[in-house]
């Protein structure tokens, strides 16, 4: 996927949204495809219209490989829309079928339905 590969020679991280729908924790699909890259990036040009592009440094430990592209990890997915206001519908939906499908733990789930309730 180009977004991956955006801006040249930086591997960016598919995230957000983006990871959510891919690990299909939402009934939501994107309209653009979400990508983080390292804060020490700079970007000289225009971000292509069809994209977001975050800021983190993320840890390789939340990084995982999706059909050969890297993406963050579902928890990392939830975590980046949580403290983006991705809104609580999508974090709610997201902690809840992450959970039913075994790819966030009761630990993980229960304390990211803490801070989702927090934040509202």
């Amino acid at each position: 996927m180009q977004a991956t590969l955006w801006p040249r020679g930086v591997r960016g991280v598919l995230s957000h949204e983006t990871a959510l729908s891919l690990f299909e924790l939402s009934d939501v699909a994107p309209d653009k495809v979400h990508i983080t890259v390292p804060t020490s990036l700079r970007v000289q040009r225009a971000v292509p219209t069809y994209m977001v592009v975050h800021r983190a440094d993320v840890p390789p430990t939340d990084i995982q490989q999706f059909e050969r592209m890297p993406i963050t990890t579902p928890a990392r997915a939830i975590q980046d829309c949580l403290y983006a206001h991705a809104g609580p519908a999508i974090v709610y939906q997201a902690i809840r079928d992450g959970r039913r499908a075994g790819l966030i733990n009761e630990k993980v789930a229960a304390a990211m339905e803490y801070l989702a309730d927090r934040e509202q």
